[in-house]
Parts: structure tokens; sequence; C-alpha cells
């Protein structure tokens, strides 16, 4: 067993076993798409030199991603430096991982769901009612994703580039009442965030939104993907009356490094 770097040697390795297995490898791929110069990938071999396991380093974040077999990670965790802020990894790995915290920390535990419905009209059109929206609206998006919830987008800034989408519906005064943003890659429609303005929930506008828009997203994606802490039942809620299903749990260690 030992690590080595992602190189063009390993390459059609790499995307053979992210085909194989796209629930516990997609981010990797996303994140070498989205962020090249940010993200190291680092591959775990095994000694019949086969792809067992994966870490993603993003030293300018100060954070780690993990991925693997469970035994693959117990072999090759103590060789790998956890002195990170953030430290990512299935929910399998929890046991292996706690064995090797020393610092303080805290925790979030996080779900990715899917839509990929194939009986699902599509649509190429953009819904009458929902508006895509401008770079000039993104201070408004700012302040629904803060006012919406404060714990998890309260420091959040959206960006607005080549890679990211911003839809929504404003209500008869042109006010900006719910939103989604995500990104499309990796033949993927991938949701960072849904968000209603506190004074416009428990009205239904989010499930409108993504009801209206998940036929447009499947014309050119094959999947929906989505994240949600376990804790809101609300969201889970919502995603699985839409059609979305679990396919995987993940937990962050916030680790305190004074």
């Amino acid at each position: 067993m030992r690590i080595e770097q992602l190189t063009s040697k390993y390459l059609s390795m790499f995307k053979s076993i992210i085909q194989a297995q796209p629930e516990r490898y997609y981010f990797f791929q996303l994140d070498r798409k989205i962020y090249p110069n940010i993200i190291e990938i680092q591959l775990i071999l095994s000694d019949s030199e086969q792809i067992c396991g994966m870490i993603g380093l993003y030293r300018e974040w100060n954070s780690i991603r993990i991925a693997g077999e469970k035994t693959a990670i117990e072999i090759i965790l103590p060789e790998i430096k956890l002195n990170m802020g953030e430290i990512i990894f299935p929910k399998d790995l929890e046991s292996i991982v706690l064995k090797r915290m020393s610092s303080p920390y805290t925790r979030t535990d996080h779900i990715r769901l899917i839509y990929n419905e194939r009986s699902t009209q599509k649509n190429r059109n953009l819904p009458n009612n929902i508006q895509k929206f401008t770079p000039q609206d993104m201070s408004t998006i700012q302040s629904v994703l803060s006012r919406a919830d404060p714990e998890i987008w309260g420091s959040y800034i959206p960006k607005f580039d080549e890679n990211r989408f911003w839809y929504g519906i404003r209500n008869n005064q042109k006010k900006i009442i719910t939103v989604v943003g995500g990104w499309n890659e990796c033949d993927s429609t991938f949701l960072i965030c849904v968000a209603t303005d506190p004074d416009y929930q428990h009205q239904g506008y989010s499930s409108i939104l993504l009801k209206s828009l998940l036929p447009y997203f499947m014309v050119d994606s094959k999947q929906v993907i989505v994240e949600t802490l376990v804790n809101k039942t609300a969201a889970r809620n919502l995603y699985a009356h839409l059609g979305f299903t679990s396919i995987y749990e993940y937990i962050v260690f916030h680790v305190n490094m004074k």
C-alpha cells in the first residue's frame, strides 16, 4: 500500500474508478475540474496497483478530503498529515479518523442526495416563473442566503462566473424571495444552495422553484446532486418529496488549530 500523486500515468485508472464508484469519488473529479490550481489529488494504491482510496489536499483552504476502502484507509492513515483546519471523510471512516484526532474539533454531518429520474419530462426552455440572475443580483442573493440560514450561509459570498448559475423567483415587487445556485459539470448539475427569504418560508416556494427547474436541468445532465446537513429535516423532506434519494453521508471535522 502506498500513496502516489495523480499524474498522467494514473489518469485512466482515476477516471475509471470514478465512473465505477461515483458516490465515493465524484467530488475529486469535480474539484479537479473547477479548482485545478487549489486541489492536489493523491491516490492510495494497493500492492496490485489498484486505486483503493484518494486524498484531496486543499492547502489554500486548509482542508483535506479522504475517501476509500476502509481497510486501505486504516493502513495508510498514519502516513497522512491531518494538521488541517477541516477534515472531510465518509461516515464509515469515522472510527478510524477519530483515533488520529488530537486537537479539539467540532463536527457537522452531511448527506448527499441525487435526482436521476429518467421519466422526467425534459424542458429546454427556462420556465416563465423562474428568473436567471446576473452579477448585479449577487449582493441581494447573499442577503437572502444569510437570512435564510445564518448557520450555513452567514459568511458565504456567492460568486458569479462561467461555472456557476443562479436562478430564483421574484415577487410582484421584484424582490428575490427564493434562490438556487450551482454549476453544471461532469454530466451533472450540482446544487450548492437552495434558500428562501425568511418572510416567505413555509409557503412552498423552494418546492416550486426546484420542481420547475428539474426538467430544465435534466436536459443536459444525467443527474442533479444536492447536499444538506443531516439535521436539516425540512430540507431532507423537501428533496425526498421531489424524488431525490440519499446516496452518501460524510462528516466534516472543524479543527481548532490553536
